[in-house]
């Protein structure tokens, strides 16, 4: 393996340990909010108590599936986890709002922006998805924005 690509899966990794760290944070405050104990929520998740402790504690051993799963039970949007992922993959600063407990606006902001966009431009610099992409688009109504 090239210290170039050693250097991208470190890089990954620590991205995805950020990620997990947020992630652990988010679970156990809206927990908290929620008023249920650790046992109940491992109950409903499906996962032990030790493992659930592991996930809040946004140990990397943890896996990005039992987040998303805690998360679910909990009410949280897989946005929570996928949004910080997206802007520390690129290198952009992560806002502080975002390690709060509610990502509903900044989801449907990112759903805006999204919906906004002409897409079939952009299916022209790849053109192997192009023809699948424009038949799902051209078959497909105009979607509305979630909430």
């Amino acid at each position: 393996m090239s210290h170039q690509s050693i250097a991208h899966e470190e890089e990954r990794a620590s991205v995805l340990a950020e990620v997990k760290r947020i992630s652990g944070r988010r679970i156990e405050v809206r927990r908290r909010a929620q008023r249920k104990s650790q046992r109940r929520l491992a109950a409903e998740v499906g996962i032990g108590v030790r493992w659930l402790r592991e996930i809040e504690s946004g140990s990397p051993k943890s896996r990005i599936d039992e987040h998303i799963r805690c998360a679910h039970v909990l009410g949280l949007s897989s946005a929570f986890l996928l949004i910080p992922m997206l802007l520390l993959e690129h290198r952009l600063n992560l806002p502080r709002q975002f390690l709060g407990d509610d990502m509903d606006d900044a989801e449907v902001h990112c759903y805006k922006i999204l919906a906004a966009i002409d897409m079939i431009p952009l299916a022209h610099h790849h053109p192997v998805q192009r023809v699948r992409f424009v038949e799902i688009m051209e078959s497909s109504e105009p979607a509305a924005v979630p909430r």
